[in-house]
């Protein structure tokens, strides 16, 4: 392979400021199924403290950008020790070029240029096949499995008391000390290696490190606690929690009221039963928990993958015969009795809240014209008791 970056036609290196409109475009080309808020998380990205542009990668031909990934270099914790990283994000490649080796050869090039002595750790969602089985086929190795979790309303969390505030840039020393002293026993996520490139898969999005924390953080060092979020632009939102022994339910409540996740109103706690945020667990639905879990986190799914299972569910209701057209954000069909236009961002907010079918026309996220009741009944039999489809994702 060619450091040059430019063997199969294109050159790879450091972004810059000029490049960053396209960078920001090539990953809504790449990724049209982020269907909801896409400017907005970008713009939401691009204003965290902890966004570094002048980190990312771009490959571009002439000056038009192909690939784009973003690289971070922390630390993370890994058995015990806290060790240089770098964290790579997702590899973006334009349509035009997918499927002809561009993905590969730009995370080859970047590893080799940017890398240095640091650990390599990137995160994919456990869902996305493609992504994971693309990062198997580089080497990479999958070190961490699901644990159980506990499911509660983020709307039920508590009101932030007025001690709460956002941290300075004065604080992330003090809340740094925080972290390594609550996470000290956890051996790191990423096990050692069997490849010679070091690299790690993450799995679902659990990467215990502080960066995490620069990205966006809400807390107090003078409680000795702090809530941290990160934005990946396709998939997931995460808040990740940390609080030394002896913070007290006020400060808990004020972190995860001022950090409440804002893509949906569910997520997934992964908490221990001696864990302080216990107490904002009151009546969640529980699984099985091992007795000696001591961390917690909350992950929030961002709708891409709910807005994918509610396509597929509209398409498949639309009767024989009738045009269809399927876009990122809605789908619409057309027949003889009329035509209807599903808005996929606000069906999976209704149904991620546990809305009928039914609801989705009255709520104003199914549009139906003409014979209306034909509609219903061609296309959703079970008005009021259609099941969600997300109670298979």
């Amino acid at each position: 392979m060619r450091r040059g970056g430019n063997a199969i036609g294109v050159q790879i290196r450091p972004a810059t400021q000029a490049d960053l409109d396209q960078a920001n475009q090539l990953v809504a080309a790449a990724f049209p199924e982020a269907v909801l808020d896409h400017e907005d998380a970008l713009q939401r990205l691009a204003e965290e403290p902890g966004f570094r542009p002048q980190e990312a990668w771009v490959a571009v031909d002439g000056s038009r950008v192909l690939g784009h990934v973003a690289t971070l270099h922390t630390t993370m914790a890994l058995e015990g020790q806290w060790v240089p990283a770098l964290h790579l994000g997702t590899v973006c490649v334009h349509p035009s070029r997918q499927g002809r080796g561009l993905g590969s050869h730009m995370l080859r090039t970047v590893c080799a240029q940017a890398a240095g002595d640091a650990e390599l750790a990137i995160l994919t969602p456990a869902h996305n096949e493609r992504l994971y089985s693309f990062y198997q086929r580089l080497g990479y190795v999958h070190v961490l499995q699901q644990t159980p979790r506990l499911l509660i309303r983020t709307g039920d969390l508590p009101v932030a008391p007025p001690s709460a505030r956002p941290v300075r840039d004065d604080d992330v020393g003090a809340l740094a000390e925080v972290h390594r002293a609550t996470y000290v026993a956890i051996n790191g996520s990423f096990g050692r290696p069997i490849d010679a490139w070091r690299h790690r898969v993450a799995g679902h999005a659990r990467l215990w490190a502080f960066h995490q924390a620069t990205f966006g953080v809400a807390g107090d060092p003078e409680v000795r606690a702090y809530a941290a979020r990160t934005v990946d632009d396709v998939d997931l939102e995460v808040v990740e929690w940390a609080a030394a022994p002896g913070c007290s339910d006020e400060a808990l409540a004020a972190l995860a009221a001022v950090c409440h996740p804002h893509s949906q109103s569910q997520a997934v706690v992964h908490v221990g039963p001696h864990h302080p945020l216990r107490h904002l667990l009151h009546g969640a639905e529980q699984e099985e928990l091992p007795p000696d879990e001591e961390w917690a986190m909350l992950l929030v799914l961002k709708p891409a993958a709910m807005a994918n299972r509610v396509r597929e569910w509209v398409c498949g209701r639309v009767p024989p015969g009738w045009g269809l057209k399927v876009g990122s954000g809605k789908v619409e069909a057309a027949g003889p009795d009329g035509r209807l236009m599903c808005e996929l961002g606000a069906a999976v907010a209704l149904l991620y809240n546990g809305a009928s079918a039914g609801r989705l026309e009255a709520e104003g996220a199914l549009h139906l014209h003409g014979n209306v009741e034909a509609l219903l009944a061609a296309c959703f039999p079970q008005r009021y008791a259609s099941p969600s489809p997300l109670d298979t994702i």
